[in-house]
């Protein structure tokens, strides 16, 4: 069996503004779901979309208490 560190000690919260990203994402899929079917593939197509942009707004938090940690991406610091 593999061994996973833990990082019970991370905050992995949304932002407010990541939050209203998420739920933006959610209200474009529900306007969506309202339109006309144009093409067969065209729901599945939009879901996926959706989600693929979900991943990356949850994936944040995780981000950010990684780089709290030194591991993993770190801006660099502006002049």
């Amino acid at each position: 069996m593999d061994e996973y560190q833990v990082f019970s000690d991370s905050a992995c919260v949304l932002t407010a503004e990541e939050q209203k990203v998420a739920q933006l994402l959610g209200d474009a899929w529900n306007l969506y779901l309202a339109l006309p079917v144009e093409h067969p593939m065209g729901l599945d197509e939009f879901c996926r979309a959706i989600h693929h942009c979900q991943n990356m707004v949850l994936a944040r938090p995780a981000i950010r208490a990684l780089a709290e940690k030194g591991q993993g991406y770190k801006r660099p610091i502006s002049e």
